[in-house]
């Protein structure tokens, strides 16, 4: 399968977490149906709801699954983070199929 990119932005900022979005593109000319994007938080942080895909957290890492990403196309994901760290404002790390996320 085509190798999938990803981009990372923090949407909205809060005293205690923030909302990401995550859009997955698919430049290659095959849907890709069995993807994953991994994310590591920060130690004390949680996800607490998620849109556009299934997810899983196991202490720091966050993984999610979803539908496939088009051919030539992209899906996007949001998910929402509470942290007790006043500062963190964004995950430490975030890769699709082990490719680093542009924007963090």
């Amino acid at each position: 399968p085509p190798a999938l990119a990803a981009r990372y932005a923090t949407v909205s900022t809060r005293v205690l977490g923030y909302t990401a979005e995550v859009v997955i593109d698919n430049p290659g000319g095959v849907a890709v149906d069995d993807w994953s994007l991994v994310v590591t938080l920060a130690p004390s942080a949680t996800v607490g709801g998620v849109t556009g895909a299934q997810w899983r957290q196991e202490g720091q890492v966050v993984t999610f699954t979803g539908a496939a990403v088009p051919a030539g196309g992209s899906r996007s994901l949001r998910f929402d983070v509470r942290d007790a760290d006043l500062l963190v404002k964004a995950p430490r790390s975030c890769a699709v199929d082990g490719t680093p996320c542009t924007g963090l």
